[in-house]
């Protein structure tokens, strides 16, 4: 009994009465990585049960045996030979237990190094993951980063536009009110002309009436004298009297009529004058009027031309500007797309050297492992290869349509264009209003994306909106 049971017991000899891909799925439970699944930890957990539960059942039929073998009575010289075929069966399976024992060391090691090589091309892997999904986020971050740029770029534009034509309507308001200032004060000035003119033309009717008046003072006064000298000489000669009077009365009927015409002809030239007068003034403040419309209108003319010069300078200027951080961002989008090109084949070439690696060492450790073992790591690897390859398509996916998407606004961006992709842009988009021309640009080239979620779903009116 004491021998049987040291060589069922023995640590080295434990192995002996087990079978061989019992002994491999134990050390492939006790080498397994902490990135086990839970099913490869319940099936080790389950295979561990099973060798525990056959190892009882060996060690009970030995002590069976044992029990047996002292109950039948042999005698000494059976019991001695059973002994001495005990001792040498015990070092012959001392013997294949060492040799099991470093055959066991052997299979663990290689287990362990092909578990340690598979642990490494799984954190290769996880590292390579983690670049892209960095890669991809900076992407990502980047795109989030221009947009935020062109959008404020967009704001502060419309600010500037605002801010213009609010400086025009304040010029042109300040240019009114001095017009209508100027205006004012030339048609006060013309008032007090005309004034101070009617005031003159006054003056001088009262200064011929005056005048007027002291002739048919001092005519009345002849007469008077003359009545006085022909009283005189009445006295003397009727005859000459009557003459002289009847002369007299002639004379100052000559005189009277002559005097009559002069004063017509004066009253006649004066109303003329007074006519021209005001004719003249009509013209001067016609002709003052149009002047001033005329410099006005100059003047307005003049401001119209320095804005539309100034805003075509500073239109030029902003669009030199614009075109020079536009070539320089295409050409830093240009070198990063050449960049994560490169750096894309070069993941690939990794990847696919990876993934060669892999297989070559999954090859190798399902050739050394048992069928129902390799089975079973075959259908865990090939979930884990599916899930792998499904990631990278995701990533390529991402990868690509983000080459696709700053390729399009790259397309979208060269000017000048081609006079059929002018026509079919104006046709596309020439009868569009500003906002749903602008949403669909932003649509096509991916930088807004429609949603079919009907909660999702962005009104071009709210885009403008905001």
């Amino acid at each position: 009994m004491s021998v049987i049971s040291g060589a069922t017991i023995g640590a080295n000899g434990l192995s002996t009465f087990l079978p061989r891909n019992t002994r491999t799925l134990s050390f492939t439970r006790l080498s397994a990585t902490p990135e086990a699944t839970s099913e490869d930890k319940k099936v080790s957990d389950e295979d561990e049960k099973a060798n525990e539960k056959k190892v009882a059942d060996l060690q009970k039929a030995a002590k069976a045996k044992a029990k047996k073998t002292e109950s039948a009575g042999f005698d000494k010289k059976q019991a001695a030979q059973k002994k001495k075929a005990a001792d040498k069966k015990k070092a012959k399976t001392e013997k294949a237990a060492k040799a099991a024992a470093v055959k066991a060391e052997e299979e663990a090691a290689v287990l362990k190094a092909e578990e340690e090589a598979q642990i490494a091309a799984e954190k290769e892997a996880a590292r390579v993951k983690a670049e892209e999904e960095a890669k991809i986020k900076a992407a990502e971050e980047e795109a989030a980063k221009i947009k935020a740029e062109e959008e404020a770029a967009r704001i502060k534009a419309e600010e500037e536009e605002a801010a213009r034509i609010k400086a025009e309507e304040e010029a042109k308001i300040a240019a009114e009110k001095e017009a209508a200032k100027i205006k004012a004060k030339r048609e006060e000035a013309a008032r007090v002309k005309a004034e101070e003119e009617e005031a003159a033309r006054v003056k001088a009717e009262e200064q011929e009436a005056a005048r007027v008046k002291a002739e048919e003072e001092a005519k009345i006064a002849a007469e008077k004298e003359a009545a006085k000298i022909k009283a005189e000489e009445e006295a003397k000669i009727a005859a000459e009297k009557e003459a002289a009077r009847i002369k007299a009365e002639e004379e100052a009927r000559v005189k009277a009529e002559e005097e009559a015409r002069i004063a017509a002809e004066k009253e006649a030239a004066r109303i003329k004058a007074e006519e021209e007068a005001r004719i003249a003034a009509e013209k001067e403040a016609a002709r003052i009027k149009a002047e001033e419309e005329a410099r006005i209108a100059a003047e307005k003319e003049a401001a119209r031309i320095k804005a539309e010069e100034e805003a075509r300078i500073k239109a030029e200027e902003e669009a030199r500007i614009a075109a020079e951080k536009e070539a320089a961002r295409l050409k830093a989008e240009e070198e990063a797309r050449i960049a994560a090109e490169k750096e894309a084949a070069r993941i690939k070439a990794e990847e696919e050297a990876r993934i060669k690696a892999e297989e070559e060492a999954e090859r190798a450790r399902l050739r050394a492992i048992s069928a129902e073992a390799e089975a079973k790591q075959r259908s865990i690897l090939g979930e884990r290869l599916q899930r792998e390859a499904a990631e990278r398509a995701v990533i390529k996916a991402r990868i690509e349509a983000e080459a696709a998407r700053k390729a399009a606004i790259a397309e979208a961006r060269k000017q000048p264009k081609p006079a059929d992709v002018e026509k079919n842009l104006a046709d596309k988009y020439g009868a569009m209003g500003n906002e749903e021309r602008a949403f669909s640009i932003l649509v096509d080239l991916g930088i807004v994306e429609l949603s079919l979620e009907p909660e999702d779903t962005v009104d071009p009116d709210d885009f403008a909106a905001n």
